[in-house]
This record gives C-alpha cells, sequence and structure tokens, in this order.
C-alpha cells in the first residue's frame, strides 16, 4: 500500500473515531442529561466546554453508571478502547513524521 493511502486511511480512522466518541456521548445525554456540566446541559460541537465535558467522558473513572444500562457500558469501554488506540497511532505518525519523514513525505 503506497504510503500516501496509507496516511489517508489512517486519517479516515481518526475521523471515525471522533465521530464515534461524540455519538456516544450524544446517547449519554439522551440517558443521563445532567452527566455533562455545560451551560444549558446540551452538547454542541463548537463549544469548547462541550468538547471538554466530551473528553472528560472518556476519562471520567464513575462511568460506566449501571444505571445507564449494558448498551451505554458496552459502547463507553468500545470509546475508551478506540481512543487509547488513536493516541497510539498518532504517537506512530508522530515518531515516523520526525525520525523518518521520506515515508510521510516521498520525493
Amino acid at each position: 500500500m503506497p504510503h500516501q493511502t496509507a496516511l489517508n486511511v489512517f486519517g479516515a480512522i481518526m475521523v471515525g473515531i471522533n465521530v464515534l466518541i461524540w455519538l456516544v456521548a450524544r446517547r449519554l445525554v439522551r440517558i443521563d442529561p445532567g452527566y455533562f456540566q455545560t451551560r444549558d446541559g446540551s452538547l454542541r460541537l463548537r463549544d469548547i466546554q462541550s468538547v471538554s465535558q466530551v473528553v472528560r467522558m472518556i476519562f471520567d473513572p464513575q462511568l460506566p453508571d449501571p444505571a445507564h444500562g449494558p448498551g451505554m457500558r458496552k459502547a463507553i469501554y468500545l470509546v475508551r478502547v478506540l481512543y487509547a488506540l488513536g493516541i497510539v497511532g498518532a504517537a506512530l505518525f508522530f515518531y515516523l513524521f520526525f525520525v523518518r519523514p521520506q515515508l510521510i513525505f516521498p520525493g
């Protein structure tokens, strides 16, 4: 697989992970409206407070709450695993970017 295609696939995977995180957060708002501590309790993509609350959701040790149900529990664990894989992938990308830039930028 050419390196440019691999970078495009990696980028698409990272966008997909972020969309999935946002969808799980929106689902959590419907299940537990008081969980996110934003101004009005809703999530908006362009609001920095909403984004910080979604990141807090990933690292919150009180989640998953058994009252949220087994589906939400699985979704939160899935988001945490995918987020960790995304961090590892980003670290690999930056390693290649600084140590072996010819693999990313041919020529």
